[in-house]
Formats: structure tokens, C-alpha cells, sequence
């Protein structure tokens, strides 16, 4: 089947969504396609099995004061973020499995969380696309340059489509859009290695929530902020929702946890005992245990991803020099901002930039 668009963008997680928004505003005949059947990327926000509606962040979650992209467009669309949990003692574990609970300072005080789960922000904007211009399930396997066109062949659980474009936007991390979607003509080495070598923020993460019957450790002079030497959690925090009386706390995995071949149902088992270490016995009967583990999902990371970087990257804007892509393949995305890389401000950087890209182009 073939299909035609001005611009496809591929990728639809909050940068892919925002350019696609913007295009449509400015009444551009625009696409985005989606490989995943659901809206967000790297944001994630998941029931917990209690049959009791609250979801929970699993991927990015918090916004910070001098977020002002994520605070405005977090307003605009009526959604509301609660501030931090941060009052009480934080925990800490050293790598003998001393426990220290005398800490009177939070890590994350002064960050903000959405209530409902932050994956509303992806979601409340897809639906406010046509549905025949936002499409999920939608694998792009490779973009052809030919003439004046560019084709964009993807697979969906409906068969083989073909879009024709003039341009594309990989809305994506930069290593996972090198590696799995072929582009033809091959990339000249040195805008591939280019892309090859950009590391994709926290892909290398895993992160697990425990939901329990009520935040304990507050009424126990507790803010949930735990730091452990020993893990498999190693950074604990509350991530209580306001709309729900019960309590829940996410924790980071430690790298080493994941390096050991740890499986989701022993990781899951070690960090509900790790937590009745660290919080007392109330904190070995949670509700429910969800986790997720990106590294292991391949529309997240490759295989160098999984070596985390030792600090954060100066990431940076990425353009495609080869000829025929020339002006006309954009790659976007958290990884090529330069205040705000890595983090969901600075999704919302790279959509505004490669707007103003387009624009110059003659195409916006």
C-alpha cells in the first residue's frame, strides 16, 4: 500500500509528536508513525494489577522549575504536576550493608512529578492529532532516497506500507535509528559513525515500583529517598500519587544487578527484601511490582548502549551531510539538544529546532 505525506516522522515519543503538532498547526500535510502500539517513548506510566486506575512512571518522570517547555506545554494541556515528596530522613546503605537513617535531606526536592503519570503529556497530544495522521504499530524498516522523493517503507500488523515524502524527521534516539532502519544510499561512514556514537540517555536503565497499601515511611520521619551501595535499587525515591491514598516507591537498578543476568521475577523478589531492609517489614507486602527493563528493549537500546556512560553527554544538534539526504532527513530527538540532552525538556528543544529547520528549508 502507498501513501503519501509532505513530512513523515518517525518516532513518537514527546519530540516526534511535538513536531508533528507543530506541522499540522501550521497546516503542513504531516505523518508520524510510530513502531510501538503505544504513545511516549521513553516515558512510560503503568497501571499497577490492583484493579485501582493509578499509573506509575517507569521511564523519565520529573520536571524541574527551570523546565519552562515541559511547565508550558504541561499547562496548556490541563495536565497537573504535584511537587516531589521531600520531607524526612533519607536512607542510606554503604557497600558493607550499613544502614544509616539519620539524613535530613532529599535528593530530588524541588522536582515535580504529573499526577496520573507523565506519559499523559504524549498521549493527551497524539489525541489531539487526526488519527489518520498519528499512527502506532508502525515498525519503519528503511527510508530510500530516489529523485525528488523520499520513500519510507515500514510494516504494521496490517502488512507492508510505503510512504512517499519529501522529507523525514527520525524522531528517535540517533544509535537505534542507525541501526535498524536501513537508508538507501547507505550513509557515508563518517554520518554514520556520527550516529552510532551518540549514547542514549538512561537507555542502559531499569527501573522498578513498589505500590503498597499507604506510604508508611512518611508517618516513620521517612521522605522514601534511599541511596544503597548494596542494591539491587540503588537510588530509592516516593512516587506517591496525590490522587491515591496508597503509597509506592521507585527505585533504580543498580548496573551490576542487570550485568549479573538477574531475571524481572528475581529482580522484583530482591528489591521488595532490599526495601524491608532499608524500610522495615511493612516495606515486604507491597500490592504490586512493576519494572521496567530498557535495555532490553530494542526501540530504546543497542547493544552499546549497555555500557552506561560514566557522566552526562554534551549532546548537540546532528545533521545528515551525505547528498541525497541532504535537507531532507532530519534526525531530532532528546539526544540532539544542547541545554537540555537526555531529558524530556530537552525532546521539547529539539522539537522547537527542528521546526525552525524545516521552516528554513522552505518546507514549514
Amino acid at each position: 500500500m502507498k501513501q503519501s505525506a509532505d513530512i513523515v516522522v518517525v518516532g513518537g515519543g514527546l519530540c516526534g509528536l511535538s513536531v508533528v503538532q507543530g506541522l499540522l498547526r501550521q497546516d503542513r500535510d504531516a505523518v508520524i508513525l510510530e513502531a510501538r502500539s503505544r504513545w511516549g517513548g521513553r516515558t512510560l506510566s503503568l497501571q499497577a494489577d490492583t484493579g485501582k486506575g493509578t499509573r506509575y512512571d517507569l521511564g523519565a518522570a520529573w520536571v524541574w522549575p527551570h523546565n519552562h517547555r515541559m511547565l508550558s506545554v504541561a499547562q496548556a494541556l490541563g495536565l497537573a504536576l504535584e511537587p516531589q515528596y521531600a520531607t524526612g530522613n533519607l536512607v542510606f546503605q554503604d557497600a558493607a550493608g550499613r544502614v544509616q537513617r539519620d539524613l535530613a535531606f532529599s535528593t530530588m526536592g524541588g522536582s515535580f512529578r504529573m499526577t496520573g503519570g507523565i506519559a499523559q503529556l504524549s498521549e493527551t497530544i497524539a489525541a489531539s492529532l487526526p488519527p489518520d495522521r498519528a499512527l502506532v504499530s508502525q515498525t519503519v524498516t528503511a527510508i530510500e532516497a530516489t529523485g525528488d522523493q523520499m520513500l519510507v517503507r515500514c510494516e504494521s500488523t496490517n502488512g507492508a506500507a510505503t510512504w512517499t515524502a519529501n522529507q523525514v524527521v527520525l524522531a528517535m534516539p540517533p544509535r537505534v535509528a542507525a541501526e535498524r532502519i536501513q537508508l538507501e544510499p547507505v550513509l557515508e561512514p563518517s554520518d554514520l559513525e556520527r550516529l552510532l556514537n551518540v549514547p542514549t540517555w538512561m537507555a542502559a536503565q531499569a527501573k522498578v515500583v513498589l505500590v503498597y497499601d499507604k506510604p508508611f515511611w512518611r508517618d516513620e520521619g521517612f521522605s522514601g529517598d534511599a541511596i544503597s551501595h548494596v542494591g539491587p535499587l540503588a537510588e530509592i525515591h516516593d512516587v506517591t500519587d496525590s490522587s491515591d491514598r496508597r503509597g509506592a516507591l521507585f527505585g533504580f537498578v543498580h548496573p551490576q544487578a542487570l550485568a549479573s543476568g538477574m531475571t524481572e521475577t528475581e529482580l522484583h523478589k530482591a528489591s521488595v527484601a532490599q526495601l524491608g531492609v532499608l524500610f522495615g517489614d511493612a516495606a515486604k507486602k507491597p500490592e504490586a511490582v512493576l519494572s521496567k527493563i530498557w535495555g532490553a528493549d530494542p526501540m530504546t537500546a543497542i547493544s552499546r548502549d549497555l555500557s552506561a556512560p560514566s557522566g552526562h553527554p554534551q549532546y548537540h544538534p546532528i545533521a545528515i551531510a551525505s547528498g541525497p539526504f541532504e535537507k531532507r532527513l532530519f534526525v531530532s530527538g532528546s539526544e540532539t539538544a544542547r541545554e537540555h540532552g537526555g531529558y524530556m525538556e530537552g525532546a521539547l528543544e529539539a522539537a522547537d529546532a527542528t521546526l525552525v529547520l524545516l521552516m528554513a528549508s522552505g518546507v514549514a
